[in-house]
């Protein structure tokens, strides 16, 4: 079916569909996505499961439709909310939550938009700061994931845009939760920046709120003088802007690593780093 036909099932289901996220930011910018993510407010969970069958959403339900050929992700509005410290202690509500409640979630302005097919649902200015090209954090909820320390830099690497002050201030005072972050989600975040337009914003944005010695103590050890570009670090951040992604991810990574070594980790500078004879 097409994106119309979706729309009519879920009103006549007394809901309402959006296309939220990503796709609606990229479309604005007029740069191109792959992915079409839906929300769709005012009907239950069951209801959704007798017309799409099972959800295959863990935290919460996700449904996939075939929409003009394309296996798509339709997720019920909901509102996450921390329990602790953890980067998995999440409860979330679904039923009765309202597109604005969970745009309210996002993490920054320029991702908590929704587009109904006739106009966008912008509630926290998301196109102001899309024109103003400021990275933003929607609420104070933005605190609760420490992932989106790293979403921020990666963006400001895609997008070539500048972190917002109170963003940065929010970011410092995050800094103890970035240990909670697996490995893996941390080299998925590290990859879509080194294909980046920009990749030196990662890591000078992690750099500016004091958090690039948590992941990347070896790159921010690259901060000693050097004869390219006045120190390492800064040499090793313009070749990767210069290469602006049109390499593949083995030479990405080694361009990245190529100088490791010229400055010492705060590890190695720790007497017992060299104490191998005891």
């Amino acid at each position: 079916m097409n994106e119309q036909k979706l729309k009519d099932q879920i009103k006549n289901l007394g809901g309402s569909l959006y296309q939220v996220g990503g796709c609606v930011r990229d479309s604005l910018l007029n740069r191109p996505f792959n992915d079409i993510d839906y929300v769709v407010e005012g009907v239950a969970t069951q209801t959704l499961v007798k017309e799409f069958g099972e959800p295959v959403g863990h935290d919460f339900p996700v449904f996939l439709v075939n929409v003009d050929g394309e296996s798509r992700e339709l997720a019920m509005a909901r509102i996450e909310k921390s329990l602790g410290d953890g980067y998995h202690d999440f409860s979330v509500e679904v039923n009765g939550v309202t597109l604005e409640q969970d745009l309210s979630r996002r993490d920054l302005t320029i991702n908590a938009m929704a587009w109904d097919g006739r106009k966008i649902i912008d509630p926290f200015n998301g196109q102001r700061d899309l024109a103003s090209k400021k990275l933003r954090h929607v609420s104070q909820a933005f605190q609760e994931d420490p992932l989106r320390i790293l979403r921020v830099g990666r963006f400001a690497a895609q997008l070539g845009f500048e972190v917002s002050q109170e963003t940065k201030d929010l970011c410092k005072k995050m800094k103890p939760m970035l240990t909670e972050i697996p490995g893996d989600r941390i080299v998925k975040e590290l990859d879509k920046v080194l294909l980046s337009p920009f990749p030196s914003r990662f890591f000078d944005f992690l750099l500016e709120v004091d958090c690039l010695d948590v992941h990347f103590p070896e790159i921010q050890a690259l901060l000693v003088p050097d004869k390219h570009d006045g120190t390492a670090y800064r040499h090793v951040m313009n070749l990767l802007d210069r290469a602006k992604g049109r390499f593949d991810l083995k030479i990405l990574y080694g361009l990245l690593l190529h100088d490791l070594g010229k400055g010492v980790t705060p590890a190695e500078n720790h007497p017992s780093h060299y104490n191998h004879d005891k």
